[in-house]
């Protein structure tokens, strides 16, 4: 069935967002559509057309993603992506603002570890002495994590987002039994994420019931790599 673009995900939609980034930081701005004929994306910033050659974008059937690195503030502002075919066309308009970069997890402590799983206790950072709207307080970590044996670069380790919990309880699962793992944790806001807190080695249980460590670990940015090895 032939049809102009329409929203793809009609109970999500928003003509208007608003999205975040920080000086330094990346931010990807997205524009997702249904249409029959495929629709060609194109992003406008004060009404001049974007094009590859000034940012990068990457364009799918029902999908264009615009991706950003703030530099400078000048990046912030008003951008508008259109999808057309033949039929018609959809806008969505979004606002970028300037946001903060939070600060990295005060605390990484070793909770349990099972035969497929490694659960981490996360706390911080406290960031209401910094003056900065609720918006850009801590919403959630990011784990990086990969196995010791694999000799990977970060940039192809796997990562898990958590949204913020009470109980500052985070589990890693389907992991290798009997294995070591490196991980390390960056607190992340609506503007991305912290830096990385430094690494720390822990290890699946080889045993069917799960043990739990008995040290913490106090994890700052200036520490060495930490090694913990669950008897």
């Amino acid at each position: 069935m032939r049809n102009k673009p329409v929203p793809r995900f009609p109970h999500l939609w928003k003509q208007i967002e608003q999205a975040w980034a920080f000086i330094g930081g990346d931010v990807n701005l997205t524009c997702e559509v249904d249409a029959n004929p495929p629709a060609k994306f194109e992003w406008f910033r004060k009404n001049r057309l974007v094009t590859v050659r000034d940012k990068a974008a990457i364009h799918e059937p029902h999908r264009s993603i615009l991706q950003l690195h703030a530099n400078n503030s000048i990046v912030f502002g008003d951008y508008k992506c259109r999808a057309t075919n033949r039929l018609g066309k959809l806008e969505k308009f979004i606002t970028l603002q300037q946001g903060v970069q939070p600060d990295p997890p005060d605390v990484v402590r070793l909770h349990e570890t099972g035969r497929h799983t490694i659960s981490l206790t996360v706390e911080g950072p406290d960031m209401t002495n910094r003056t900065i709207a609720a918006s850009m307080l801590p919403s959630g970590y990011r784990i990086q994590y990969k196995a010791t044996e694999e000799n990977l670069d970060w940039d192809h380790a796997a990562t898990a987002d958590f949204v913020k919990r009470e109980d500052n309880s985070y589990t890693l699962e389907e992991l290798d039994k009997d294995t070591m793992y490196e991980m390390r944790v960056a607190t992340r806001n609506l503007a991305g994420i912290s830096e990385y807190t430094n690494s720390s080695i822990f290890k699946t249980s080889s045993a069917t019931l799960a043990a739990t460590s008995q040290f913490t670990l106090l994890v700052f940015l200036s520490c060495p790599i930490a090694f913990a090895l669950i008897l």
